[in-house]
């Protein structure tokens, strides 16, 4: 049953205006808790101070990644809205009881257009996103477990909102393929076992490759050429779909951190990407992520929620409330980006300057 059955439009849209407010109301707790640091620094000194600092900003990370939440479900009650009075509207469509299908934007914490506190936002449309999703049927897709090793082209994000789960990995399958290589086992009775992690202990998941399709392509994470079709990166993200809770929107918008730790079972540091408060907790610099990715570990980068003037955003070149993963880094620092809606197109380069003011928050984890 989705939200649309027997909906109260103008109800569900104000709870959504609700959590909308609540959103914006965490986020000021993060923006007074940095002021309020800034001015301890003038009335207090010493290790105890420092202590504090890092105990807040791990508490801040908390609090961001609650409002990120809170604004996912926000967006979902507005789709869900918009959808329903285009059925409603629709010569043929579906009445108010008829169920809507699955979304057309991602977004890692948010997806929709929205009108948050920068006010309204532009969005580049996910090019693999599927209108017939909604009629896809449970199909068994066949298909060799991998092809030629382990590579991030060999997945594409589908129709569900997971860019958090699919730049993951993208990103583990760039720097440190063996991990998704001995994570998964084909049984030889049309089940694999896929290994996870949760707290850093592995827990095995059995699936089958048994996905939701349309005229026989998986709609949801799929390769770019059915012609050259393996079939781990569906049985990953099925593996996730139980790991998250056994539905497959519960994959709909979550955070890098939460998709490295399963997928590695290695702990993720998640910074602001700004300077920092008294540079507790800055921001990795340009030698440090490329030292990451030497090492084998992974650097993905969250964007910010609303267009708020910036050109990139204005041109599509970033999405809004999107997740990518860094590639590389060049001799002059710069970051290569990489989208996973398109992992085979050429990286998106961009100053480490144009990097902290076009995204929010990094993720970095290493083995």
């Amino acid at each position: 049953m989705t939200i649309t059955d027997g909906m109260d439009v103008a109800r569900v849209r104000q709870v959504g205006a609700q959590l909308r407010a609540t959103e914006q109301r965490l986020d000021e707790v993060c923006r007074t808790g940095r002021a309020g640091l800034a001015t301890l620094d003038e009335a207090w000194q010493g290790p105890d101070l420092a202590s504090f600092g890092d105990r807040w900003s791990a508490a801040e990370r908390v609090v961001h990644a609650a409002a990120d939440r809170v604004r996912a479900y926000a967006d979902e009650l507005e789709r869900q809205a918009d959808a329903q009075d285009s059925a409603s509207d629709s010569p043929g469509g579906r009445g108010p009881g008829g169920p809507a299908g699955p979304g057309g934007r991602d977004g890692g914490a948010g997806g929709a257009d929205d009108a948050g506190a920068g006010g309204s936002t532009k969005e580049k449309d996910n090019p693999n996103f599927d209108p017939d999703a909604e009629d896809a049927v449970d199909t068994e897709i066949e298909g060799p477990l991998f092809r030629d090793g382990v590579a991030p082209t060999d997945v594409e994000q589908g129709s569900l909102n997971d860019c958090w789960f699919i730049a993951s990995l993208q990103a583990v399958a760039a720097t440190h393929p063996e991990v998704l290589e001995q994570g998964v086992v084909d049984n030889g009775d049309g089940t694999y076992d896929v290994t996870l992690y949760v707290d850093g202990e592995p827990v095995v998941y059995r699936v089958d490759a048994v996905v939701p399709a349309d005229d026989g392509d998986p709609v949801f994470a799929d390769n770019a050429s059915a012609s050259e079709r393996e079939l781990w990166p569906l049985l990953y993200e099925k593996a996730m779909a139980q790991h998250m809770g056994g539905d497959w929107r519960d994959l709909d918008y979550d955070t890098a951190e939460r998709a490295l730790e399963a997928i590695t079972g290695q702990d993720v540091d998640t910074e602001n990407t700004s300077s920092g408060i008294f540079d507790w907790n800055a921001p990795p610099d340009s030698d440090e992520i490329r030292e990451v990715l030497d090492t084998g570990g992974q650097v993905l980068l969250s964007s910010h929620d609303d267009v708020g003037g910036r050109p990139l955003y204005e041109d599509d070149t970033i999405a809004t409330n999107h997740l990518y993963w860094v590639s590389g880094v060049t001799d002059s620092g710069d970051l290569e980006l990489t989208n996973p809606w398109s992992p085979g197109d050429d990286p998106i380069v961009l100053t480490y300057e144009e990097f902290q003011d076009n995204f929010g928050h990094i993720s970095t984890s290493r083995p």
